[in-house]
């Protein structure tokens, strides 16, 4: 039979496309067969849901944002420091590498004064003072 169902070929159809139309007609045939009251339960359940998602995201893109800054950071003392005071040993680069922010802007503020790595690396006291 020519022309038959058979015999056509949709164009630009995939397994995957095929697949998403079944879902979205599941999906509406679901929305519309499903009582009123259920309808709201399930509503307000996926704007919770997707507040939440929204919520991780945005914490996740600031905790990204704040390793970035810290590593840059880090990254910069290490650079000053090898210039200043010659090859780091691997421990000074681990702390550094593993250092927070606190701890990185205070070295920072340090390696221009102090006259050794010890210096820089000072440990603090309850009052301030470094030894």
């Amino acid at each position: 039979m020519k022309g038959s169902a058979h015999t056509i070929e949709p164009v630009g159809w995939t397994p995957e496309t095929v697949m998403d139309l079944g879902r979205k007609t599941w999906f509406e045939a679901m929305m519309n067969a499903m009582p009123e009251d259920e309808l709201v339960r399930f509503r307000k359940a996926t704007i919770i849901r997707e507040q939440g998602i929204e919520k991780g995201i945005e914490k996740g893109i600031e905790k990204g944002i704040e390793k970035g800054i810290e590593k840059g950071k880090a990254d910069i003392i290490l650079h000053l420091l090898t210039r200043r005071f010659g090859p780091l040993p691997a421990i000074m680069q681990e702390k550094i590498a593993w250092a927070d922010l606190n701890a990185l802007e205070r070295w920072a503020d340090r390696l221009l004064d102090a006259g050794s790595l010890e210096e820089v690396f000072a440990e603090e006291d309850p009052s301030g003072r470094t030894h």
